[in-house]
């Protein structure tokens, strides 16, 4: 994890068993979270490549991306992914 101008980054990697009739799944992954203002973040978590970290054999390299703008008003948390 690091954080550089406000701006926190963490990257990790992840691996799902998914059954005896189906490949693996493998994921790098990194999320990257931000405060816009007092209350309100930006996180964004998306996949990505790295060649020094190769697909094991028999899994398949998963693919996403994802954004949530995260509030709080008053006791209530608002999200609103995109």
């Amino acid at each position: 994890m690091k954080e550089v101008d406000g701006v926190t980054t963490f990257a990790a990697t992840s691996r799902s068993k998914m059954g005896p009739m189906c490949s693996d799944r493998d994921a790098l992954y990194k999320i990257i979270v931000k405060e816009l203002s007092p209350g309100k973040m930006l996180s964004i978590s998306t996949t990505y490549e790295d060649p020094a970290i190769p697909c094991p054999d028999g899994c398949v390299r998963m693919q996403y991306f994802k954004a949530t703008e995260t509030e709080q008003i008053g006791e209530d948390l608002h999200l609103t992914e995109f």
